[in-house]
């Protein structure tokens, strides 16, 4: 039994690194039916999360054997065509737009945009926005 480390959920594949001693067979739904859990199942034993892996994988794998040159026109292109593009004419609010935007833009949009934004900012609304998104009640 090993009792130096932490429990390992799943045993199947390293029965010898569980924490339950030789010749038990680990049960947690004993546990979770005890206290009234409702086991859903885990996310990555669904075919939609197995094929998006599977497809990850095979992109990965092509990006590796190509030559840098032609991945990094092929990635550029791909991430060209997946951003969001500039922020459209707002519809009700700039906020609204801005939200409706951001869910759509991609991280590294949304981290130009958001430095480019705050620098030409004043002094005073830079540090507004600051004690805003960390929290803090405005001065």
């Amino acid at each position: 039994m090993n009792t130096q480390e932490p429990a390992i959920e799943n045993t199947g594949e390293i029965p010898s690194l569980a924490n339950i001693p030789a010749g038990e067979k680990e049960n947690p739904d004993a546990l979770a039916g005890a206290i009234g859990a409702v086991s859903k199942g885990l996310p990555f034993k669904s075919e939609h999360y197995r094929n998006r892996v599977a497809r990850a994988t095979v992109l990965c794998d092509a990006i590796a054997a190509a030559d840098p040159r032609d991945a990094c026109k092929i990635m550029n292109a791909a991430l060209s065509q997946l951003a969001a593009g500039q922020p459209k004419p707002p519809l009700f609010s700039f906020m609204d737009e801005a939200a409706n935007w951001a869910d759509l833009a991609s991280v590294p949009e949304l981290k130009a945009y958001l430095l480019a934004c705050y620098t030409r900012l004043s002094s005073a609304d830079q540090q507004s926005f600051l004690d805003y998104v960390q929290g803090r009640a405005a001065a």
